[in-house]
């Protein structure tokens, strides 16, 4: 189902040439996150990973900041699409 989701929402993107854009990055950086959740629901122990992990959180912080002040409306459509709180 996840990959589904992000075929289809990357669609959009690649077919614009607009794989840089926040949008996109956004996209790709919460599912790597959430692919790194399942990992450590069985790897508990593995703290490098974990280091990672909160990099990619943080870099999705600040592009979700800097969207919500660049395009609002841009910025409440992508957390409805991808289901996450910000």
């Amino acid at each position: 189902m996840v990959n589904k989701l992000k075929d289809k929402i990357l669609k959009y993107y690649y077919k614009n040439n607009n794989i840089g854009c926040c949008e996109s990055q956004i996209t790709l950086l919460t599912f790597r996150i959430k692919k790194l959740q399942n990992h450590f629901i069985v790897y508990k122990k593995d703290f490098h990973s974990k280091r990672g992990f909160l990099k990619l959180v943080f870099k999705r912080r600040k592009l979700l900041n800097y969207l919500k002040n660049y395009n609002f409306n841009k910025y409440k459509k992508i957390l409805k699409i991808l289901k996450i709180r910000h």
